[in-house]
Protein backbone atom coordinates (compact mmCIF):
# COMPACT_ATOMS: atom_id res chain seq x y z
CA UNK A 1 0.00 0.00 0.00
CA UNK A 2 0.59 3.43 -0.59
CA UNK A 3 1.81 5.95 1.91
CA UNK A 4 -0.32 9.51 2.04
CA UNK A 5 2.47 11.49 3.21
CA UNK A 6 5.33 10.77 1.03
CA UNK A 7 5.68 11.50 -2.33
CA UNK A 8 4.31 9.69 -5.65
CA UNK A 9 5.83 8.88 -9.11
CA UNK A 10 3.87 8.50 -11.59
CA UNK A 11 5.36 6.69 -15.18
CA UNK A 12 2.99 7.11 -18.51
CA UNK A 13 4.13 4.57 -21.19
CA UNK A 14 2.31 4.71 -24.27
CA UNK A 15 0.60 1.69 -25.44
CA UNK A 16 -1.61 2.68 -28.29
CA UNK A 17 -2.39 5.89 -30.90
CA UNK A 18 -5.25 5.44 -33.09
CA UNK A 19 -7.54 7.85 -35.62
CA UNK A 20 -10.39 7.29 -32.50
CA UNK A 21 -8.96 5.59 -29.60
CA UNK A 22 -5.56 5.92 -27.30
CA UNK A 23 -4.16 4.04 -24.82
CA UNK A 24 -1.81 4.33 -21.75
CA UNK A 25 -0.69 2.33 -18.80
CA UNK A 26 0.08 4.85 -15.73
CA UNK A 27 2.08 3.34 -12.92
CA UNK A 28 2.53 5.11 -9.51
CA UNK A 29 5.44 4.16 -7.76
CA UNK A 30 6.71 5.07 -4.22
CA UNK A 31 10.15 4.74 -2.58
CA UNK A 32 11.02 2.34 -5.68
CA UNK A 33 8.19 0.25 -5.56
CA UNK A 34 5.21 -0.19 -7.64
CA UNK A 35 2.06 0.87 -5.28
CA UNK A 36 -0.45 0.69 -7.93
CA UNK A 37 -0.86 0.32 -11.92
CA UNK A 38 -3.84 0.93 -14.79
CA UNK A 39 -4.82 0.84 -18.17
CA UNK A 40 -6.52 4.68 -19.24
CA UNK A 41 -8.05 4.03 -22.74
CA UNK A 42 -9.42 7.25 -24.13
CA UNK A 43 -11.24 8.40 -27.18
CA UNK A 44 -12.29 11.50 -29.87
CA UNK A 45 -15.10 13.44 -28.14
CA UNK A 46 -17.12 13.93 -30.95
CA UNK A 47 -17.05 10.35 -32.34
CA UNK A 48 -21.05 9.53 -33.16
CA UNK A 49 -22.04 6.22 -33.59
CA UNK A 50 -25.02 4.53 -31.45
CA UNK A 51 -25.82 5.45 -27.51
CA UNK A 52 -28.19 4.13 -25.12
CA UNK A 53 -28.37 4.03 -21.41
CA UNK A 54 -30.41 2.99 -18.34
CA UNK A 55 -32.04 5.60 -17.07
CA UNK A 56 -31.72 6.88 -13.50
CA UNK A 57 -33.86 5.38 -11.01
CA UNK A 58 -36.79 7.41 -9.18
CA UNK A 59 -35.52 8.11 -5.64
CA UNK A 60 -35.74 10.61 -2.71
CA UNK A 61 -34.03 13.86 -3.68
CA UNK A 62 -30.76 14.06 -1.40
CA UNK A 63 -32.60 17.41 0.45
CA UNK A 64 -34.78 14.10 2.50
CA UNK A 65 -31.51 11.77 2.55
CA UNK A 66 -30.04 11.18 6.01
CA UNK A 67 -26.49 12.23 6.06
CA UNK A 68 -23.91 9.50 7.10
CA UNK A 69 -23.17 11.38 10.27
CA UNK A 70 -26.70 10.99 11.35
CA UNK A 71 -26.67 7.32 10.17
CA UNK A 72 -23.30 6.77 12.29
CA UNK A 73 -24.89 8.01 15.40
CA UNK A 74 -26.50 4.75 16.43
CA UNK A 75 -23.09 2.99 15.78
CA UNK A 76 -21.28 5.10 17.77
CA UNK A 77 -20.44 7.51 15.17
CA UNK A 78 -18.23 7.34 12.03
CA UNK A 79 -14.96 5.70 13.62
CA UNK A 80 -10.96 6.79 12.75
CA UNK A 81 -11.50 7.02 9.26
CA UNK A 82 -13.72 9.51 8.55
CA UNK A 83 -11.76 11.94 10.90
CA UNK A 84 -11.21 15.31 9.34
CA UNK A 85 -12.79 14.02 6.08
CA UNK A 86 -14.89 17.03 5.57
CA UNK A 87 -14.33 17.12 1.68
CA UNK A 88 -17.09 15.27 0.76
CA UNK A 89 -20.58 14.82 1.69
CA UNK A 90 -22.08 12.31 2.11
CA UNK A 91 -26.29 11.12 1.84
CA UNK A 92 -27.98 7.76 2.50
CA UNK A 93 -30.94 7.20 1.12
CA UNK A 94 -33.52 3.12 1.78
CA UNK A 95 -31.57 2.95 4.96
CA UNK A 96 -33.91 -0.26 5.79
CA UNK A 97 -32.16 -3.19 6.31
CA UNK A 98 -35.38 -5.31 6.19
CA UNK A 99 -35.36 -6.34 3.04
CA UNK A 100 -31.98 -7.88 3.11
CA UNK A 101 -32.15 -11.85 2.70
CA UNK A 102 -28.53 -13.04 4.25
CA UNK A 103 -26.18 -14.33 2.10
CA UNK A 104 -28.08 -13.52 -1.17
CA UNK A 105 -27.37 -10.97 -3.43
CA UNK A 106 -29.00 -7.32 -1.37
CA UNK A 107 -31.35 -4.90 -3.34
CA UNK A 108 -29.27 -1.62 -4.18
CA UNK A 109 -28.44 1.00 -2.37
CA UNK A 110 -28.67 4.87 -3.52
CA UNK A 111 -26.29 7.01 -1.92
CA UNK A 112 -26.10 11.10 -2.80
CA UNK A 113 -22.44 12.42 -3.08
CA UNK A 114 -20.84 15.47 -3.90
CA UNK A 115 -17.79 17.03 -3.18
CA UNK A 116 -17.63 20.18 -0.38
CA UNK A 117 -15.66 22.90 -2.61
CA UNK A 118 -16.02 24.09 -6.28
CA UNK A 119 -14.52 23.40 -8.60
CA UNK A 120 -13.51 24.62 -12.11
CA UNK A 121 -15.31 23.53 -15.34
CA UNK A 122 -12.17 21.67 -16.14
CA UNK A 123 -13.44 18.40 -17.09
CA UNK A 124 -10.52 16.24 -16.23
CA UNK A 125 -11.03 17.72 -12.58
CA UNK A 126 -14.56 16.26 -11.95
CA UNK A 127 -13.63 13.21 -13.69
CA UNK A 128 -10.64 12.78 -10.60
CA UNK A 129 -12.92 13.82 -8.44
CA UNK A 130 -15.86 11.38 -9.58
CA UNK A 131 -13.16 8.63 -9.04
CA UNK A 132 -11.85 9.73 -5.68
CA UNK A 133 -15.14 9.60 -4.21
CA UNK A 134 -16.72 6.49 -6.23
CA UNK A 135 -14.19 4.21 -4.21
CA UNK A 136 -15.69 5.90 -0.58
CA UNK A 137 -19.00 3.28 0.09
CA UNK A 138 -18.12 0.38 -2.09
CA UNK A 139 -16.87 -1.91 0.23
CA UNK A 140 -19.65 -0.91 2.90
CA UNK A 141 -22.44 -2.16 0.02
CA UNK A 142 -20.24 -5.78 -0.25
CA UNK A 143 -21.07 -6.49 3.40
CA UNK A 144 -24.33 -5.55 3.72
CA UNK A 145 -25.90 -9.18 2.42
CA UNK A 146 -24.12 -10.19 5.88
CA UNK A 147 -26.05 -7.95 7.93
CA UNK A 148 -23.86 -4.85 7.89
CA UNK A 149 -25.96 -1.43 7.54
CA UNK A 150 -23.87 0.76 4.88
CA UNK A 151 -22.95 3.96 7.12
CA UNK A 152 -22.01 1.81 10.25
CA UNK A 153 -18.44 2.63 9.67
CA UNK A 154 -17.68 1.91 13.03
CA UNK A 155 -19.01 -1.87 12.73
CA UNK A 156 -17.30 -2.20 9.07
CA UNK A 157 -13.95 -1.34 10.89
CA UNK A 158 -14.25 -3.68 13.58
CA UNK A 159 -16.18 -7.15 12.18
CA UNK A 160 -14.21 -7.00 8.73
CA UNK A 161 -11.22 -6.96 6.85
CA UNK A 162 -12.00 -4.97 3.58
CA UNK A 163 -9.73 -4.46 0.92
CA UNK A 164 -10.55 -3.63 -3.07
CA UNK A 165 -8.21 -5.68 -5.54
CA UNK A 166 -9.06 -3.64 -8.33
CA UNK A 167 -11.20 -0.90 -9.31
CA UNK A 168 -12.41 -0.06 -13.22
CA UNK A 169 -14.37 2.92 -14.46
CA UNK A 170 -15.82 4.02 -17.63
CA UNK A 171 -16.97 7.59 -18.37
CA UNK A 172 -19.75 7.71 -20.70
CA UNK A 173 -21.30 11.18 -20.51
CA UNK A 174 -19.93 14.56 -18.18
CA UNK A 175 -20.61 15.11 -14.55
CA UNK A 176 -20.16 17.67 -12.21
CA UNK A 177 -18.27 16.64 -8.87
CA UNK A 178 -19.66 19.63 -6.97
CA UNK A 179 -23.00 18.54 -7.06
CA UNK A 180 -24.90 16.22 -6.19
CA UNK A 181 -24.05 12.74 -7.52
CA UNK A 182 -26.10 9.60 -7.33
CA UNK A 183 -24.89 5.94 -6.94
CA UNK A 184 -26.80 3.08 -6.97
CA UNK A 185 -24.68 0.43 -5.32
CA UNK A 186 -25.14 -3.76 -5.78
CA UNK A 187 -23.13 -6.44 -4.92
CA UNK A 188 -24.04 -9.12 -7.33
CA UNK A 189 -21.85 -12.19 -5.73
CA UNK A 190 -19.40 -12.74 -3.74
CA UNK A 191 -17.69 -16.36 -3.64
CA UNK A 192 -14.28 -17.48 -1.71
CA UNK A 193 -13.81 -14.49 0.11
CA UNK A 194 -14.20 -12.16 -3.35
CA UNK A 195 -16.97 -9.84 -3.53
CA UNK A 196 -18.17 -8.04 -7.30
CA UNK A 197 -19.44 -4.98 -6.70
CA UNK A 198 -21.10 -2.11 -9.13
CA UNK A 199 -21.93 0.84 -9.62
CA UNK A 200 -23.81 3.51 -11.45
CA UNK A 201 -23.54 6.81 -11.60
CA UNK A 202 -25.97 9.83 -12.60
CA UNK A 203 -26.42 13.31 -12.84
CA UNK A 204 -28.19 14.17 -9.90
CA UNK A 205 -29.89 17.51 -11.26
CA UNK A 206 -33.51 16.20 -12.25
CA UNK A 207 -33.36 19.51 -14.94
CA UNK A 208 -30.42 17.28 -17.13
CA UNK A 209 -29.77 13.97 -18.36
CA UNK A 210 -31.30 10.77 -16.72
CA UNK A 211 -28.88 9.01 -18.55
CA UNK A 212 -26.54 7.09 -16.74
CA UNK A 213 -22.87 9.15 -16.44
CA UNK A 214 -19.99 6.86 -15.13
CA UNK A 215 -19.95 2.74 -14.39
CA UNK A 216 -17.87 1.53 -11.62
CA UNK A 217 -16.91 -2.24 -11.09
CA UNK A 218 -14.68 -3.31 -8.14
CA UNK A 219 -13.89 -6.25 -6.81
CA UNK A 220 -13.03 -6.46 -3.23
CA UNK A 221 -11.83 -9.34 -0.54
CA UNK A 222 -13.60 -9.79 2.57
CA UNK A 223 -12.65 -11.51 5.72
CA UNK A 224 -15.16 -11.61 8.83
CA UNK A 225 -12.86 -10.63 11.81
CA UNK A 226 -15.63 -11.55 14.73
CA UNK A 227 -18.08 -13.95 14.82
Amino acid sequence: PGASDQPIEYRVERVRDGRLFSSRTVDAVQNDKLIWRTLVSCSVDDYGGVGHSRQRPCISPPESALTIQQIAESDGGLGEYWDGFSSVEVRIAEVSESDVTLRSAAPERHLWLRVTEDLSDDRALHQAAVAYVSDLMMIGASVTPHGYTIGHENTLAKDWLAVSLDHSMWFHRHVRADEWILFELSTPTAAKGRAAIESSVFDGDTQTSHEQAVHVVQEAFLRRTTH
